[in-house]
């Protein structure tokens, strides 16, 4: 993410925003200022808020936001199909045999 994007949505933007507004952040954590968004939160300024990204990936079970009831964490995993979870299943295998076996690892990210 670009510099300027980090922490766009902070105190300041929150503060901008109409009352009781939902906040639903799928792109980038670093574009959220979670302490903001907290505080937003409980102040009721955001009625309720859902994310599948963090700050720190994966989210920390301590993060303040996963006490909150109006606030949803989901997995960042919505590029996840079963075709491409069996591919990447198989990928994973076969490097392990091609390890055992002695053979030099095949040009692919694993």
């Amino acid at each position: 993410s670009l510099e300027e994007n980090e922490r766009m949505f902070n105190k300041d933007i929150f503060a901008k925003m109409k009352d009781s507004v939902y906040f639903i952040n799928t792109a980038r954590g670093i574009l959220v200022d979670e302490e903001a968004l907290y505080n937003a939160l409980k102040s009721g300024k955001v009625a309720a808020a859902a994310s599948d990204v963090f700050n720190n990936e994966p989210v920390n079970p301590d993060n303040k936001l996963l006490e909150l009831e109006n606030f949803t964490a989901t997995p960042h995993v919505a590029g996840m199909t079963v075709k491409s979870m069996l591919d990447d299943s198989m990928t994973v295998a076969q490097a392990i045999i091609d390890f055992f076996n002695g053979k030099e690892p095949a040009n692919r990210v694993v």
